[in-house]
C-alpha cells in the first residue's frame, strides 16, 4: 500500500468508490458532478486506518 506508485492506495479509493456506488448513488453522482469521483478527499482516512491496522 505504501510503493512509490501507490497502487494499493489507488486500489482501496477505487473500492470505496464502488463500495459508495452501491451504497449511495446519489451521492456517487453528486461527488462526480463536484469532480470528487475519484475519492481523494479520503487518502488520509485510509492513511490513518492502516496505521492503525498495522504496528
Amino acid at each position: 500500500n505504501f510503493d512509490m506508485d501507490q497502487a494499493g492506495m489507488k486500489q482501496q479509493l477505487l473500492h470505496l468508490q464502488q463500495l459508495l456506488s452501491f451504497a449511495s448513488p446519489a451521492l456517487a453522482r453528486h461527488l462526480a458532478a463536484k469532480d470528487s469521483g475519484n475519492m481523494y478527499f479520503c487518502f488520509r482516512w485510509l492513511l490513518v486506518w492502516f496505521k492503525r491496522e498495522f504496528s
